[in-house]
């Protein structure tokens, strides 16, 4: 919970507002997660140290409820202003009432009156930070773990039949906490590389802590990264490798049906009090949920999709940005902070070329307008550099975690949902029942190009398009 914590109380410090825990659970409880306003307050305490940021004792509820609390505020703000001081925590029925299910007219404007969302708002503004936003986002794929109910594990008559629960939601959620895992077998559909200075100790039961996930923006590969405990070098055990989920061809890797990991104690009792165990391995019957599909006519998906385009943007404009600082002769830490030279890698064995399924969606929505902050450091969270060398380092740090760790986060987020469409939506023809008097216009051309589109158009300049094709990959011959 500390990331949806953090990025709520980041939403409060953007606006440069007043607020003690109760504010932020609050407003995180109407966002449709509970949580416990002790839980908040503790890691206020613990936690939070916002630049500009102080805090004031103050006295809130009314005469014999009334007791002192926090009130977290900007240094230059008169505590005696704050005016919600007999504001109360939503109670667990206020709770369940406001997040009742909603008639299904509420649920069709998600995404026609997304442009009027504050998240919207801040994607499309360079001058507005980002980061939030991406905590947000970055939270919504990975809460539905432990928000589900999966199928447990054994039908009534003891029989064996793995969860509903799907992979891709699961490893979402470890890659929050680097948990280690194992893959007991595992062939690579790549052509094999060998790595100058690296040896295997052993090709079966690959693991180490998972880092990160990744998919690819034509075919429908998807991926993990582990630090790979079987992999030694001279002087080191463990380098970086990704496996993939699912083949180039769109086909899930036999050897990921299971999983072996040592969870941590909330995933201990979620595993158990929903009978999904099998010793000490977990069982998936699908890489993506079927009804996922839906979600690509959601909210959040076109918002996420919005986000990777932003995010793209700005680390291209952080590594020009660090370029001309080196072009200009700053330095890190004296050293000039040359780039790691990463060792040689050379192809061996066989390989061909084969055709696969392609699937591309983009989105339509305004343009992204604005200035991005002069110097940079606005961009950079939690930044307190004072010199151009900090500054430096920062941007670089910024714009390869942007690149190799968020936006690839996200885009397995958006793969897993098109991968749910891919299979589930037959061709779009199946949509959710809040779509209504919507047509798939199936040979849209964009204005002088000649990729054909299946395009659905709604209002205000949004609209979704898809196109499924053929595309070459090489692989290791069998």
């Amino acid at each position: 919970m500390s990331v949806l914590i953090k990025a709520k109380a980041d939403e409060f410090v953007s606006r440069q507002e007043a607020f003690t825990s109760v504010d932020i659970a609050n407003a995180i409880k109407r966002d449709g997660t509970w949580i416990r306003n002790s839980d908040i307050a503790e890691w206020l305490r613990n936690n939070f140290f916002a630049t500009d940021y102080t805090n004031s004792l103050i006295t809130v509820g009314v005469g014999n409820d009334s007791m002192r609390a926090l009130l977290y505020h900007h240094d230059t703000y008169d505590s005696a202003h704050y005016d919600k001081v007999d504001q109360q925590a939503i109670t667990p029925d206020e709770f369940n009432k406001i997040h009742a299910p909603k008639p299904r007219k509420k649920v069709a404007t998600s995404l026609t009156e997304i442009l009027d969302t504050n998240r919207m708002k801040v994607i499309l503004d360079r001058s507005q930070p980002i980061q939030p936003v991406v905590d947000e986002m970055l939270n919504h794929w990975s809460y539905d773990l432990l928000s589900r109910s999966p199928g447990a594990a054994y039908t009534d008559d003891g029989i064996f039949q793995g969860t509903d629960l799907d992979l891709a939601c699961f490893l979402f959620a470890l890659v929050d906490r680097n948990a280690v895992i194992n893959i007991p077998s595992y062939k690579g559909r790549r052509p094999t590389q060998v790595t100058e200075g690296e040896t295997i100790v052993s090709k079966d039961n690959r693991h180490g802590a998972i880092l990160g996930v990744s998919a690819n923006k034509e075919n429908f590969s998807f991926s993990v990264r582990i630090k790979d405990a079987n992999v030694m070098t001279t002087n080191s055990v463990g380098e970086f490798r990704n496996f993939m989920l699912i083949d180039v061809d769109g086909k899930w890797y036999d050897g990921w049906k299971n999983i072996e990991f040592m969870p941590d104690a909330e995933e201990n009792d979620f595993l158990t009090n929903n009978s999904l165990w099998s010793g000490n391995t977990v069982v998936f019957n699908n890489f993506v949920h079927p009804n996922r599909w839906v979600s690509f006519y959601g909210q959040y998906y076109f918002a996420t999709k919005a986000l990777i385009d932003r995010l793209t943007e700005e680390a291209k404009y952080l590594k020009d940005v660090a370029k001309s600082m080196r072009d200009r002769g700053i330095i890190i830490g004296g050293n000039g902070g040359e780039k790691k030279q990463w060792p040689k890698k050379t192809v061996v064995g066989e390989q061909k070329s084969i055709k696969v399924p392609a699937f591309e969606a983009e989105i339509e929505y305004p343009e992204i307008s604005g200035i991005y902050p002069n110097p940079v450091g606005g961009m950079l969270p939690n930044y307190n550099g004072t010199t151009d060398s900090e500054l430096l380092k920062a941007t670089e740090n910024r714009a390869r975690s942007l690149t190799y760790s968020i936006i690839p986060r996200l885009r397995f987020a958006t793969r897993a949902t098109e991968y749910a469409f891919h299979l589930h939506s037959e061709n779009g023809k199946k949509m959710p029942a809040w779509i209504q008097n919507a047509v798939w216009d199936r040979k849209y051309v964009l204005p002088k190009k000649k990729k054909v589109w299946n395009r659905l158009v709604f209002k205000r300049g949004i609209a979704l398009r898809y196109r499924n094709y053929e595309k070459s990959e090489m692989v290791a011959a069998d």
